[in-house]
């Protein structure tokens, strides 16, 4: 999903997953708390984002989250 030209939200090809762009910090302490919901593989490791279960994700979250990734992209 773009806004304004701006990536923040990926649906991945399972349909049921987004990646959004996150600090490392934030992803670390989000996977921890709740790793029902938020995740990452080995291929995202090394960079900011985090996986998101949108079956398990809270609207509550969702939309803190988009609107995170929007501030973090510089919206």
């Amino acid at each position: 999903m773009k806004v304004r030209g701006k990536l923040i939200a990926r649906l991945k090809e399972d349909g049921k997953t987004i990646v959004v762009p996150m600090t490392v910090a934030d992803r670390a302490m989000r996977t921890e708390a709740a790793p029902d919901v938020f995740f990452v593989t080995e291929h995202y490791a090394p960079w900011p984002y985090v996986l998101v279960r949108l079956g398990k994700v809270t609207r509550t979250d969702l939309r803190e989250l988009l609107q995170d990734a929007w501030r973090m992209m510089g919206g």
